[in-house]
């Protein structure tokens, strides 16, 4: 173990250099030293620079400590009786439930993109710098605008529960009264694919992963979000009614599909319970695969493209199928709403002008009728 050396600005404060690198320079971890109650001298971890801690950080937590030890507070049953990210989580799932919400999606996103780093945080221990880095981690793994501030709110909503049922007292560092901001979601302008582009995107596809394809080839004709196909079971697939029961926005909803989508799950052989598209080693997966990246670059489809929104990813599938649906004519904005499982209206009216244009037609219809009655054609029955 590295030598502890201490801070020059704060008594009592040290930090060890660790093998891991955070940026350029050996990553540092923090702890500082106290006497108990009992005048023995303990020492406490506090975190790592590359977690958001730094050396004033670690001063406060002494201060704090030292606090509770001189109104003969024990530190360490304290720390115990400190309810974590997880405890508090699963507070909240507990009190989703009994109110009728179905939660299994807010456990899976838990799960999967924050209890293995910050499940096990005190609430105490979160700071705004923690909360940032939290953010910028969540950026930098590729994730959408829109899947961070998922992440993201699910995590403020976890804490603003702690503080509503009085689990715990503190300031929720996720909050906008603490100054913090959700990355900017730019849904105008994303770009949709051609035929071509979509055919040769599949294509590229099936020759590298037949699970992807698959999963590529359900999103762009049935609007599948890819989170809805990470959570599609088995027992969800109903071929009598042509209908898929997916999980989108923490309730199940039904999604109309035909022969054509059936014939591709039929392809996997999975028991009731079962996750049919599954990660290499068996259950849910947690990610689109890097491969259909591969894909896309194999096709030059990002080529001298910077501004995200205009990136291929594997969500233009699903909107180059609301794009093709609006096009068509042949769907109003309502019905694209119902059909894409979209909350509100506005999300869908950045497909509004994708829509064809038959005001003309419409505006010649008064006329039309009136050169019919011109010409001595019967006039068109009415209601009295």
């Amino acid at each position: 173990m590295a030598d502890r050396i201490p801070s020059k600005r704060f008594t009592g404060v040290y930090y060890r250099e660790s093998t891991r690198k955070h940026g350029s320079k050996p990553d540092r971890i923090y702890c500082f030293t106290f006497r108990d109650t009992l005048g023995r001298q303990r020492w406490t971890t506090v975190g790592r620079a590359s977690e958001g801690i730094t050396e004033a950080f670690a001063n406060q937590k002494r201060i704090e400590t030292i606090n509770m030890v001189n109104h003969g507070e024990n530190p360490a049953e304290r720390r115990k009786k400190v309810a974590t990210l997880a405890d508090v989580f699963e507070a909240c799932m507990e009190h989703d439930e009994a109110n009728g919400r179905d939660v299994s999606y807010d456990r899976s996103r838990f799960n999967s993109a924050i209890r293995p780093e910050y499940g096990d945080f005190a609430l105490d221990d979160f700071t705004p710098a923690i909360a940032d880095k939290f953010k910028a981690d969540l950026m930098r793994k590729g994730n959408t605008p829109a899947t961070v501030v998922q992440v993201l709110g699910l995590v403020r909503k976890t804490i603003n529960h702690a503080t509503r049922s009085g689990l715990w007292t503190g300031q929720n560092v996720f909050s906008k009264s603490a100054g913090f901001t959700m990355p900017k979601v730019q849904n105008k302008g994303e770009r949709w694919l051609t035929e071509n582009e979509a055919r040769q995107l599949l294509d590229a596809l099936e020759i590298r992963s037949q699970q992807l394809h698959d999963m590529a080839r359900l999103s762009l004709l049935y609007g599948l979000r890819a989170t809805e196909l990470f959570d599609l079971r088995h027992q969800d697939i109903d071929h009598q009614g042509e209908v898929l029961h997916v999980l989108a926005k923490g309730r199940r909803q039904k999604v109309l599909v035909d022969t054509g989508a059936l014939e591709i799950l039929s392809r996997y052989d999975r028991k009731p319970g079962e996750y049919v598209f599954q990660a290499r080693r068996g259950g849910r997966l947690k990610e689109v695969s890097d491969t259909f990246g591969r894909a896309v670059d194999s096709l030059g489809l990002n080529d001298g493209i910077e501004e995200r929104t205009q990136k291929v990813w594997f969500h233009t599938l699903r909107h180059t199928w609301a794009s093709w649906l609006a096009q068509s004519g042949s769907v109003s904005l309502h019905e694209l709403m119902e059909l894409g499982r979209w909350e509100n209206y506005e999300m869908v009216l950045r497909y509004a002008h994708l829509i064809p244009d038959h005001r003309r037609e419409k505006l010649a219809i008064a006329t039309k009728r009136l050169e019919a009655a011109s010409a001595g054609q019967p006039s068109e029955p009415h209601d009295p």
